[in-house]
């Protein structure tokens, strides 16, 4: 295992990549608080704001639910696929090392690379609610902790995805393609899990021969066990409006992160075992 992890943490210096997911990093969290700033404080563009308190940090963090995905796919894209899409994988296995423990090495770098991509961009957003503003109510906070936890293992989930999709499909082009159009599927699929929990049970309505108000069954109504499946995948979707309202969803967060995770890097241990990279 050391010796995978050596050649992965080689490369991984190396190539820059460090460098390239740190300049990364700093653009989005800067594009991040521009955004906020000029759509929630309706600040003209590099404007000085007056105050600033927790509730901005915590909006710039609900955003990297949206852009931690996309950017671990890209991650994973440059480190794993480019090893798998130049064969430069077939090196290592010559070599004698493992092929779990190669996948176990890739798996270890998305996922710091994530980390380090995500502690760069909160790290930015303090940093700013900080200093920058006239004057600041900014503190570390229970509450801020929960929600960065959250992304924190959201992303690990997504790095866990995207890593089999670089090993499976073995063309680092097409594993993009399809880890990036995961994240719109989420977000639409978890739009329509929610709309069908909207709806009722049953519904009024007017009898035409008596005009007296009567009731209905909904044939549209989600009952049963499909309605305790979509209840969990709607409470735990990092794009259900629970995963705001709701503070103490974290434990379902994680053991839904943990469940992905787990299946993911299992399939990922049997795929890379069975699949030639010729």
């Amino acid at each position: 295992m050391s010796r995978a992890l050596k050649s992965a943490f080689f490369r991984f210096f190396r190539t820059g990549l460090w460098i390239k997911i740190m300049i990364f990093s700093v653009v989005l969290g800067l594009f991040v608080i521009f955004q906020t700033c000029s759509s929630d404080l309706m600040l003209y563009m590099f404007k000085r704001p007056r105050f600033l308190s927790n509730s901005f940090v915590m909006t710039c963090i609900l955003k990297l639910v949206y852009i931690m995905p996309f950017a671990t796919a890209i991650f994973s894209a440059m480190f794993t696929g480019n090893d798998i899409s130049f064969r430069t994988i077939n090196n290592k296995i010559s070599t004698g090392i493992s092929r779990v423990y190669i996948y176990l090495a890739d798996l270890i770098v998305t996922v710091l690379s994530s980390l380090f991509s995500l502690f760069i961009m909160t790290g930015i957003f303090f940093l700013f609610a900080k200093f920058v503003p006239v004057k600041s109510d900014v503190r570390i906070s229970s509450f801020l902790f929960g929600i960065f936890s959250q992304v924190l293992v959201i992303s690990l989930a997504f790095a866990s995805l995207y890593t089999l999709l670089q090993f499976f499909l073995s063309t680092k082009l097409l594993a993009l393609i399809v880890s990036l159009l995961m994240i719109p599927c989420l977000m639409f699929g978890t739009i329509f899990i929610q709309s069908q929990l909207d709806e009722p049970y049953r519904y009024s309505y007017v009898d035409e021969e008596t005009g007296e108000v009567a009731w209905k069954e909904n044939p549209d109504y989600v009952g049963g066990t499909a309605r305790k499946i979509f209840t969990f995948i709607s409470e735990t979707s990092p794009y259900s409006y629970e995963f705001i309202v709701n503070e103490n969803s974290f434990p379902q967060e994680a053991i839904a992160a943990g469940t992905i995770f787990a299946l993911s890097s299992a399939a990922g241990l049997i795929a890379i075992g069975k699949k030639e990279y010729q």
